[in-house]
């Protein structure tokens, strides 16, 4: 969900429409028979993944194995989009509680 919302669209379209999208992945999750997972844990569960999607893309950009067009569509498209997503959901908060 995080890497679907967070690099296959424009920010400002994810900002609009994610909390709506989230809750109902949640709710689907809860009909599917998941149980006792919060709508809190999942959103929190949603921005640290953000995470996990910047550093596969800082991985491969840093490897050295993208053509130069690649590795344009990761700079210019992707790496805003991460960022933006991270700073919108004040996902760096999280670290310290999990992380650090």
């Amino acid at each position: 969900m995080a890497s679907f919302l967070s690099k296959g669209m424009r920010s400002e379209v994810r900002q609009t429409h994610e909390m709506v999208w989230l809750k109902m992945y949640h709710a689907t999750l809860v009909e599917g028979g998941v149980e006792a997972y919060s709508f809190e844990e999942c959103l929190n569960d949603y921005r640290l993944a953000m995470f996990e999607g910047w550093r596969r893309m800082v991985f491969l950009v840093g490897g050295g194995n993208l053509t130069q067009k690649e590795e344009a569509g990761f700079c210019n498209i992707l790496l805003p989009r991460y960022c933006a997503a991270i700073l919108d959901l004040n996902a760096g908060e999280l670290l310290s509680e999990n992380w650090l």
